[in-house]
């Protein structure tokens, strides 16, 4: 809360939060899990011999085989974008990601990569409301501006 006033508004972010959830379950569901990091950095990575290592952990969970895509995307964009830029411009910059990150599904042989995409993002867009938007000191203005961006990008991958 800032000056005493939410910054989610129930209202506006409970219906979508159980849509999403929803959505979310769904896909998921339909897909078998795997042990993952979410996302991690090159200089987290060593190699002694022929092995290799992983020194962060701080997101390693199980998880569906491709959805650290969207953590990428979230790490990647949805944190550090400029959110004050016109929205067909910063969405454009969502779905460049997206694309990109096709590539790398289909060499992968990820199922539905479309479908799954639309769900990890659903699920990165709620996360990012609730512990990144809501949880920074970023003043008050931006934290709106990214309300608005996430939930149009929310409400256009649900309709």
């Amino acid at each position: 809360m800032n000056d005493k006033q939410p910054t989610l508004n129930p209202k506006q972010f409970l219906p979508r939060y159980t849509k999403g959830v929803e959505l979310i379950k769904q896909e998921f569901s339909k897909r078998d899990r795997i042990w993952c990091h979410g996302h991690f950095k090159p200089k987290e990575i060593y190699q002694r011999d022929d092995k290799y290592y992983l020194t962060d952990f701080a997101h390693s969970q199980f998880c569906p085989l491709g959805y650290e895509f969207a953590f990428i995307i979230w790490a990647d964009y949805l944190m550090a974008s400029d959110y004050f830029q016109p929205y067909t411009r910063w969405k454009k910059g969502v779905y460049d990601w997206v694309g990109k990150l096709a590539v790398a599904a289909k060499k992968l042989k990820i199922k539905d990569y479309q479908s799954l995409i639309k769900a990890s993002l659903v699920e990165r867009i709620i996360g990012t409301l609730l512990a990144d938007v809501c949880v920074p000191d970023f003043p008050r203005e931006r934290k709106l501006q990214m309300i608005k961006y996430l939930y149009n990008l929310f409400d256009e991958l649900v309709k």
